[in-house]
């Protein structure tokens, strides 16, 4: 409800309560820190806020950067880096070994859930240089191609991306900078 309050766009607020979701399963975060990351992303670049065709991989990537600035800031830096550990997306949104594999040993995994997963693979996807490494071949080929739409092919490494996306579209002031 304070999302749609806030005003924010839809192409960013159903991301958002996605994720939201997942870390609030996971983790105890406040009202007034959701407050604080809402009335942030309201202050993001006017060129994402208005334009729908953002990539989708792009936005879900301010979203994290502006959740964990916020109610993670000892990962902050890990983030913003593309330095995340497989431990500080555990803390984040609950991705284990569990929740990110669809099958164990050939059985269905009641514990598999697909936006972990989803998630999961897009911070390995940045963090990796678009080499994802884990599961079976198949799960592997389909979170690359699914990544690489959603991210776009760069023409820089994917590491460079969390700092583009805060610098383009989160960092407030840098027009202040001189040159």
């Amino acid at each position: 409800h304070l999302i749609t309050e806030m005003g924010i766009p839809e192409h960013i607020a159903e991301p958002l309560r996605i994720r939201l979701q997942l870390v609030l399963a996971v983790n105890d975060i406040s009202l007034r820190e959701i407050g604080q990351i809402v009335s942030s992303l309201t202050l993001a670049n006017t060129d994402v806020l208005e334009n729908k065709n953002k990539l989708s991989g792009w936005i879900e990537l301010m979203i994290d950067l502006v959740i964990v600035k916020i109610a993670f800031p000892e990962m902050f830096g890990r983030f913003l880096n593309a330095d995340v550990t497989q431990k500080d997306l555990e803390t984040y949104i609950g991705a284990t070994s569990t929740t990110c594999r669809e099958t164990i040993e050939g059985e269905h995994n009641a514990n598999y859930s697909h936006q972990i997963d989803y998630a999961f693979s897009s911070w390995i996807h940045i963090t990796k240089n678009y080499q994802l490494s884990f599961g079976n071949k198949d799960e592997m080929a389909h979170w690359n191609h699914a990544n690489n739409k959603r991210f776009g092919m760069l023409g820089f490494s994917p590491r460079k991306l969390p700092k583009t996306v805060h610098d383009n579209w989160l960092d407030y002031f840098s027009f202040y900078q001189t040159s």
